[in-house]
């Protein structure tokens, strides 16, 4: 299988020892399993070096740069109509280049913390289903409060997070997810990250073109305090 892992970046120089940290140990797990790993890696807007240390950094790799600058400002966790125009176009570049080669891609946000583990365990679950997502921590409160929803219910911070969220070991089917989602190429081939919402509209272009998504409650990734 050819695996890709897709991701953006802005102003990123201070984590991107850590995520090619990880990287590295993700190509090593999947060519222990004859797998092979393709980064589809967008940047845009940078004052920082990201981008040319993006170049140098993925000489080593099979890798796609897509270069998305929009101009715009950098915003943090806001839900603003400009801030989701500006992210969707960019993460619509990482789908442009899902080629017809790709048997899966796994996108994660590129400032968190993750294991090859969990990536292999989501992979894993593509041949049960078309798409799934772990869960999203900052410490032990859950992160994604925004991205993750089922029956048009955000999750919340605390334990049980949603009150439809089945125990391990079953998955959850959730309307949307955000921070790390993996999907079949199939699927990431015809989807769209939504202009006016992002992660939402994913979601909602996934159930539109037939397929589902859903929530891994044992796996989870990390937001960095």
């Amino acid at each position: 299988m050819k695996i890709a892992l897709g991701g953006m970046f802005r102003n990123s120089t201070r984590y991107l020892e850590r995520y090619f940290r990880q990287v590295n140990d993700l190509a090593d797990a999947l060519g222990r399993r004859q797998h092979r790993l393709r980064l589809v890696l967008a940047e845009g807007d940078s004052t920082d070096t990201t981008w040319v240390e993006l170049a140098q950094r993925t000489r080593i790799f099979d890798a796609v740069l897509v270069k998305r600058d929009h101009g715009l400002r950098h915003w943090g966790s806001e839900d603003v109509p400009d801030r989701w125009r500006a992210l969707s176009w960019v993460c619509n570049g990482i789908l442009d280049h899902v080629t017809a080669d790709i048997d899966a891609l796994v996108y994660v946000e590129t400032d968190l913390i993750w294991t090859p583990d969990t990536m292999l365990a989501l992979l894993a679950h593509l041949e049960q289903v078309p798409a799934v997502a772990p869960m999203c921590f900052a410490g032990e409160a859950f992160y994604d409060i925004w991205g993750h929803i089922k029956g048009g219910i955000n999750f919340g911070p605390f334990p049980p997070y949603h009150d439809d969220l089945l125990p391990p070991p079953a998955l959850t089917q959730v309307d949307s997810a955000g921070s790390c989602l993996v999907l079949r190429g199939e699927v990431a081939r015809c989807v769209r990250y939504g202009p006016d919402d992002l992660v939402r509209g994913l979601g909602r272009s996934i159930y539109q073109q037939g397929y589902s998504l859903w929530v891994d409650p044992a796996l989870r990734v990390d937001h960095p305090l």
